[in-house]
C-alpha cells in the first residue's frame, strides 16, 4: 500500500483497491486491469452523481466493472456490511464528506431526523414534486374553513380533491 498518514482498508471483493478514513479511493490497477502492486497507487477521481453522492467505477473479483457510491465503500472498509435495513448516514448532510468520522450505518427514520437537523430535507416549496407553495396551502385552509368544498379547492388551483384533502388535513403539509 502506498505511504499515507491516515488508515487505510482493503475490501476483498475489490482487490487492487484500498480506501482510507479520510474518504479517498486508490487502486494499484493498471488499465490492463491487473494489480501492480509494486508501482505507486493511484488516488482515482471519482464522478459526483446527480443526487449529489461521490461514486466510481471500481472492478470487483470477478472482473467485472461496478459504480460504487464512495460513502458506502469508506463504510464497508473500515466498519463492515450494514445491517438489515440500514444505510449510510452522513452525519454533517454532506453528501460529499465522505470522512469515516462522518459517516455512520443507522436506520432510515435516523437519516430522516439528519435531514431536519442538516436542514437538508425536500419538503413544502422546496419538493421536486410540489404542486402547492406554503402560502397556497394557508389560503386552501382557509377556503375550507369557510366551508369551500374539497373540489371547488382543487378546480381553483388545478389539482386533485385528494391533494387539498391531504393538505387540509395535513397529510401532508404537516409543517405548516
Amino acid at each position: 500500500m502506498a505511504t499515507l498518514a491516515c488508515k487505510q482498508a482493503e475490501l476483498p471483493e475489490y482487490p487492487g483497491y484500498f480506501f482510507t478514513e479520510s474518504g479517498e479511493v486508490y487502486s494499484y490497477r493498471h488499465t490492463s486491469g491487473t494489480p501492480r502492486y509494486n508501482q505507486p497507487a493511484r488516488k482515482l477521481s471519482g464522478r459526483i452523481r446527480e443526487d449529489g453522492y461521490m461514486r466510481y467505477c471500481i472492478r470487483r473479483a470477478d472482473g467485472k466493472f461496478v459504480y460504487k457510491k464512495g460513502h458506502q465503500l469508506i463504510l464497508l472498509a473500515f466498519r463492515g456490511a450494514a445491517a438489515p435495513g440500514q444505510l449510510c448516514r452522513h452525519l454533517d448532510g454532506n453528501p460529499l464528506n465522505n470522512r469515516l468520522d462522518n459517516l455512520a450505518w443507522g436506520t432510515p427514520l435516523e437519516n430522516a431526523a439528519d435531514t431536519l437537523l442538516h436542514g437538508t430535507q425536500s419538503r413544502g416549496d422546496t419538493h421536486g414534486k410540489s404542486v402547492l407553495t406554503e402560502s397556497d396551502v394557508r389560503s386552501i385552509r382557509k377556503l375550507r374553513e369557510i366551508g369551500l368544498s374539497y373540489q371547488k379547492i382543487a378546480n381553483r388551483y388545478g389539482v386533485d380533491h385528494k391533494t387539498i384533502h391531504n393538505a387540509v388535513n395535513r397529510v401532508t403539509w404537516k409543517h405548516i
